[in-house]
């Protein structure tokens, strides 16, 4: 299953978020933006309770990030 979850963040730490998130299993790429969304993650998972548990756990758990919105890919 993949997602691509949008993430708002502070601009001044997009880097260090972009690193830091991008580093972390089940993400395979992610991507500074420009416009309403800072940052898009996109990840690769087993099932919809892994994509749910790294959306809560690891993006809503960093205090950079401010919002979230994660679309699941219709495969």
């Amino acid at each position: 299953m993949h997602a691509y979850i949008l993430c708002q963040l502070d601009r001044s730490v997009a880097r260090d978020v972009q690193q830091r998130i991008g580093s972390k299993p089940p993400v395979i790429e992610s991507r500074i933006l420009f416009g309403e969304w800072d940052l898009i993650v996109e990840i690769e998972a087993k099932n919809q309770q892994r994509v749910s548990d790294f959306v809560i756990d690891e993006l809503r758990g960093d205090e950079d990030i401010s919002l979230t919105s994660a679309l699941i890919a219709a495969e």
